[in-house]
């Protein structure tokens, strides 16, 4: 399991592809937060906060963990090697999460120089260090959660196609409505008991908890719940 984890990780490292994409993410998020004009730049609302990155960076992170994961799975049975690498004494359960998180620990390594930008505000905030560090650490957590269902979505869209281009564009699909889906349904014209009930099912709901710093068993339970789900129907499915 964990010779497959590295050479993952080894793959993506070595390649110019995965730098470009780590770099993509980094850059963009960069100028919509501090450099491009608009509700997203945290020097134009006044206030030491990071409450517009943990907004923005979801929707960075569907599409890079896509990109990530897109032939995890596909291209090896594209390939040949997936038959090759079954052949080993291994269980399909362990290549699923070897594979899952060399993904998930692509994300992190990705996010970890954005914490200058917690430097970066920590510094400018008027008196210094005027911020709320507890609430920036849970809503890191919630980033990490949320990238690791993203990450197992990626995991399952690459099984069930042998096509890197058509898992891609799976992924985000089945990661879009995971995550806002519900939320935007919610918003339609219903009852509040009724919105507040399907809003409940979607990522965003149980996100907006970890942002604010609070971490429920429910919404625990529930994202565990979706990465055993996915995690469970890749391996039915090999």
């Amino acid at each position: 399991m964990f010779a497959i984890y590295k050479r993952e990780i080894i793959n993506f490292l070595s390649s110019t592809i995965g730098y470009l994409v780590l770099l993509m993410f980094l850059v963009v998020n960069s100028l919509f937060l501090w450099f491009l004009d608009g509700d997203f730049n945290i020097l134009s609302n006044g206030y030491a906060s990071l409450d517009e990155f943990f907004k923005i960076t979801p929707w960075f992170l569907i599409v890079i963990i896509s990109s990530i994961s897109m032939g995890m799975i596909s291209e090896e049975k594209k390939q040949g090697t997936f038959d090759l690498l079954i052949t080993h004494p291994i269980k399909l359960s362990s290549i699923i999460l070897a594979k899952f998180y060399a993904v998930l620990s692509l994300v992190i390594i990705s996010l970890l120089p954005t914490v200058i930008y917690v430097y970066s505000i920590y510094s400018i905030s008027l008196p210094v260090g005027n911020i709320d560090l507890g609430a920036i650490f849970s809503s890191y957590l919630g980033l990490v959660l949320l990238a690791s269902v993203f990450s197992i979505v990626g995991i399952f869209s690459s099984v069930i196609s042998n096509n890197q281009v058509t898992s891609f564009l799976v992924s985000i699909l089945i990661s879009v409505f995971i995550y806002y889906g519900f939320q935007l349904v919610s918003t339609l014209e219903l009852s509040l008991n009724s919105s507040l009930f399907i809003g409940e099912f979607g990522l965003f709901y149980r996100y907006q908890h970890l942002s604010k710093g609070v971490v429920g068993l429910s919404d625990l339970i529930y994202i565990f719940s979706l990465l055993f789900a996915f995690g469970l129907s890749s391996v039915f499915i090999l």
